[in-house]
Formats: C-alpha cells, structure tokens, sequence
C-alpha cells in the first residue's frame, strides 16, 4: 500500500477536519469523499471474521449526473471479493447507492443463483442495480432525519441517528456521522448496518447487520487523481 503523506497523517492523528456543519445541517456528501485513488484497510474483532478487509475503488462512471465510483471489499488474506458497491456522493447531492454485488452469503449460507432482487433475501452472484439510485442521506441533513426508499420490492430506511466519536485502530480522534440502514430483506444486502462517517476521510467504523462487532479503520492511503 502506498505510504500516506506525512503532512495527511499527522492532519487525521491531530482529528478529521471541518464537520461541514451549518444552520442547515451537516454536507453529507463531505463525510463519504470518492475523488482521487483511495483505498481503506479495515479489522474486526470477530472469530470468524478474522482478516484484513481492504476497500478500494476499481471504476468510475458518470450515471444521471452522479459520479458513481465502485468500491471493491476483498479479504486481503484470501485474496478474494467479498462484495462491491456501487456508491455516489457529489458535492451538493445526497450520498447515494446505485448497485450492489454479493460474492457470498452475508450469514455464510451458499445460495446461488437467479434471485430477482424482488424477493426477501439479498441477490448473490450477479449485480443488483439501482435505478433510481437509493438515497442514504438528505443533501444536507441533521442528527435525527430519517430517509425511507422502496426499490425492487426491498423497503429501506435511513437514519442519521447521531455526530459523535467514532474512535478506530488508525486514530482515536475522529467524530463522524452515525447512519443506520435498515431493510426489509431477512438476509440484507452488504451496505444494511451501522455506519460511521468521518469528513474528508469517508468509513471510519462499519457493523454489517447481525454482527457483533464493527470493522475498524486501521490504515488508510489518498492519492490525487492525475
């Protein structure tokens, strides 16, 4: 992994930087940034999840207006995907999802196959895409907004639940938004969980639902785009 810049590091140990607040809430898009070639190395506490989760974007496309970026997440100790996401969150716009792709099952279950996404389980093997793409926060939002979304028979809400501490392996200094994802599916889609968002730096903590424990940052690498 490329090594970060030292003047970045001591900026993200010494605490993320403006909350991009004002009177009308917090830029949610400044919480999730996508520019430039940036890849997040996360760990978790769990027994079973007991590897290096590596997420890194692998493509950019321009859908609708939105700049849609694809993060991969790949256990670095396997070498293999776990999921993908197709994520967008421009300057101005809401933070939005627009597809995803599911390697295997979340609850470690082996169903493959011609899911439809119209089901109650998340779709394994094969891309599910958003159209229109489905909103996770307001343009600007507050602690306590609430986003609800049906899209392919899934029923989703949103809800920027908090701004607080979100401590992680990398720095113990960030605070960051708090979204909670809920869906209808009893099998949910990779993204259904807890996030929490750090300005300028993006996932600080991500708890995918029915886990016990979130995966924490431990290194992260930004480089400008050319």
């Amino acid at each position: 992994m490329r090594a970060l810049p030292i003047s970045l590091a001591l900026f993200a140990l010494s605490g993320c930087g403006t909350q991009a607040y004002t009177y009308s809430g917090y830029w949610t898009a400044d919480h999730f940034p996508l520019g430039g070639e940036r890849v997040w190395k996360y760990r978790n506490e769990a027994e079973h999840l007991d590897y290096h989760m590596v997420v890194e974007n692998i493509s950019r496309e321009t859908v609708k207006g939105d700049d849609v970026v694809t993060l991969n997440y790949t256990n670095e100790d396997a070498g293999a995907l776990v999921y993908s996401i197709k994520w967008s969150a421009d300057k101005g716009s809401a933070v939005k999802i627009h597809g995803y792709y599911l390697a295997e099952s979340m609850s470690g279950g082996d169903d493959e196959g011609d899911d439809t996404g119209m089901g109650t389980d998340a779709v394994i093997g094969s891309w599910v895409d958003f159209n229109p793409p489905l909103e996770l926060t307001e343009r600007q939002g507050s602690p306590g907004d609430v986003v609800k979304t049906t899209i392919n028979g899934v029923d989703y809400v949103s809800t920027f639940d908090a701004y607080e501490a979100c401590p992680n392996i990398w720095t113990q200094q960030w605070d960051c938004m708090k979204v909670v994802i809920e869906s209808s599916e009893s099998e949910p889609a990779p993204f259904v969980g807890t996030w929490h968002w750090a300005t300028e730096y993006g996932t600080s903590l991500f708890q995918p639902a029915g886990e016990d424990y979130p995966w924490k940052l431990e290194e992260y690498d930004w480089t400008e785009s050319d």
